[in-house]
Protein backbone atom coordinates (compact mmCIF):
# COMPACT_ATOMS: atom_id res chain seq x y z
CA UNK A 1 0.00 0.00 0.00
CA UNK A 2 1.28 3.47 -1.00
CA UNK A 3 1.56 5.92 1.58
CA UNK A 4 0.12 9.48 0.65
CA UNK A 5 2.25 12.48 1.11
CA UNK A 6 1.45 14.64 3.72
CA UNK A 7 1.15 18.68 2.55
CA UNK A 8 0.77 21.83 4.83
CA UNK A 9 1.84 23.48 7.53
CA UNK A 10 1.15 21.69 11.40
CA UNK A 11 -0.37 23.69 14.42
CA UNK A 12 3.30 24.47 15.58
CA UNK A 13 4.63 26.71 12.69
CA UNK A 14 1.59 28.27 11.92
CA UNK A 15 1.41 29.32 16.01
CA UNK A 16 5.25 30.16 15.26
CA UNK A 17 4.38 32.67 12.45
CA UNK A 18 1.48 34.30 13.88
CA UNK A 19 3.87 34.90 16.85
CA UNK A 20 6.61 36.22 14.97
CA UNK A 21 3.86 38.34 12.86
CA UNK A 22 2.66 39.92 15.67
CA UNK A 23 6.56 40.70 17.52
CA UNK A 24 7.19 42.53 13.86
CA UNK A 25 3.90 44.21 14.25
CA UNK A 26 4.52 45.50 18.07
CA UNK A 27 7.77 47.01 16.62
CA UNK A 28 6.84 48.51 13.45
CA UNK A 29 3.43 50.19 14.21
CA UNK A 30 4.76 52.43 16.49
CA UNK A 31 7.40 53.24 14.68
CA UNK A 32 5.15 54.12 11.43
CA UNK A 33 2.68 56.43 14.09
CA UNK A 34 5.82 58.02 14.75
CA UNK A 35 7.20 58.67 11.21
CA UNK A 36 3.29 59.85 9.91
CA UNK A 37 3.20 62.73 12.87
CA UNK A 38 6.78 63.69 12.02
CA UNK A 39 5.50 64.06 8.37
CA UNK A 40 2.75 65.97 9.03
CA UNK A 41 4.77 69.11 11.18
CA UNK A 42 6.70 69.04 8.49
CA UNK A 43 4.01 69.56 6.53
CA UNK A 44 2.50 72.04 8.32
CA UNK A 45 5.86 73.93 8.91
CA UNK A 46 6.71 73.95 5.44
CA UNK A 47 2.95 75.28 4.93
CA UNK A 48 3.63 77.74 7.60
CA UNK A 49 7.04 79.24 5.97
CA UNK A 50 4.73 79.55 2.65
CA UNK A 51 1.91 81.74 4.68
CA UNK A 52 4.88 83.82 6.54
CA UNK A 53 7.03 84.70 3.09
CA UNK A 54 3.39 85.83 1.52
CA UNK A 55 2.61 88.19 4.53
CA UNK A 56 5.83 89.58 4.33
CA UNK A 57 5.20 90.78 0.83
CA UNK A 58 2.28 91.59 1.39
CA UNK A 59 3.71 94.04 3.85
CA UNK A 60 6.50 94.96 1.76
CA UNK A 61 3.63 96.33 -0.57
CA UNK A 62 1.33 98.04 1.48
CA UNK A 63 4.24 98.98 4.31
CA UNK A 64 1.56 101.65 5.65
CA UNK A 65 -0.07 98.89 7.32
CA UNK A 66 3.08 97.94 9.24
CA UNK A 67 3.39 98.81 13.02
CA UNK A 68 4.76 102.08 13.55
CA UNK A 69 6.07 101.83 17.29
CA UNK A 70 8.36 98.91 19.03
CA UNK A 71 6.27 96.06 20.55
CA UNK A 72 3.14 96.94 18.51
CA UNK A 73 1.49 94.34 16.23
CA UNK A 74 -1.15 94.10 13.10
CA UNK A 75 -2.71 91.04 11.40
CA UNK A 76 -3.78 90.07 8.53
CA UNK A 77 -5.93 87.82 7.78
CA UNK A 78 -5.10 84.66 5.31
CA UNK A 79 -8.21 84.83 3.45
CA UNK A 80 -6.87 88.43 2.45
CA UNK A 81 -3.47 87.44 1.13
CA UNK A 82 -5.81 84.63 -0.86
CA UNK A 83 -7.60 86.97 -2.35
CA UNK A 84 -4.49 89.42 -3.29
CA UNK A 85 -3.29 86.71 -4.58
CA UNK A 86 0.09 86.69 -3.09
CA UNK A 87 -0.47 82.75 -1.87
CA UNK A 88 -2.88 79.98 -3.26
CA UNK A 89 -5.42 78.73 -0.65
CA UNK A 90 -3.09 76.40 1.46
CA UNK A 91 -5.14 72.87 2.18
CA UNK A 92 -4.91 70.64 5.18
CA UNK A 93 -3.36 67.33 4.48
CA UNK A 94 -7.16 65.87 4.23
CA UNK A 95 -7.54 68.82 1.95
CA UNK A 96 -9.42 70.60 3.76
CA UNK A 97 -9.13 74.61 3.35
CA UNK A 98 -7.01 75.99 5.61
CA UNK A 99 -7.76 79.74 7.83
CA UNK A 100 -6.11 81.78 9.95
CA UNK A 101 -3.76 84.81 10.29
CA UNK A 102 -0.45 86.13 10.66
CA UNK A 103 0.35 88.48 13.23
CA UNK A 104 3.18 90.93 13.07
CA UNK A 105 4.74 92.91 15.45
CA UNK A 106 7.35 95.50 15.54
CA UNK A 107 10.55 94.08 17.46
CA UNK A 108 13.23 96.77 16.23
CA UNK A 109 13.67 99.82 14.98
CA UNK A 110 14.28 98.27 11.55
CA UNK A 111 12.80 94.61 12.67
CA UNK A 112 9.36 92.67 12.39
CA UNK A 113 8.55 89.64 13.64
CA UNK A 114 5.95 86.98 12.24
CA UNK A 115 4.08 84.64 13.55
CA UNK A 116 1.25 82.71 11.66
CA UNK A 117 -1.70 81.46 13.26
CA UNK A 118 -2.94 78.46 10.75
CA UNK A 119 -6.10 76.42 11.50
CA UNK A 120 -6.08 73.35 8.82
CA UNK A 121 -8.87 71.36 9.25
CA UNK A 122 -8.64 69.60 12.87
CA UNK A 123 -5.73 70.52 13.01
CA UNK A 124 -3.82 74.18 14.47
CA UNK A 125 -0.34 75.40 13.89
CA UNK A 126 1.32 77.55 16.54
CA UNK A 127 -1.33 76.72 19.27
CA UNK A 128 -0.11 79.44 21.55
CA UNK A 129 -0.54 82.15 18.49
CA UNK A 130 -4.28 80.66 17.87
CA UNK A 131 -5.62 81.32 21.30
Amino acid sequence: MRKLKESGFTLIELLGVFVILGVISLIAIPSFTRLLGRSDANYYKSLDGLVINAAKDYFYDNRNLLPNTVGNSTTVELRSLVNAKYIEQPHSKKNDNCTGYIKVTKADINKYDYVSCLICGDYVYNKNICG
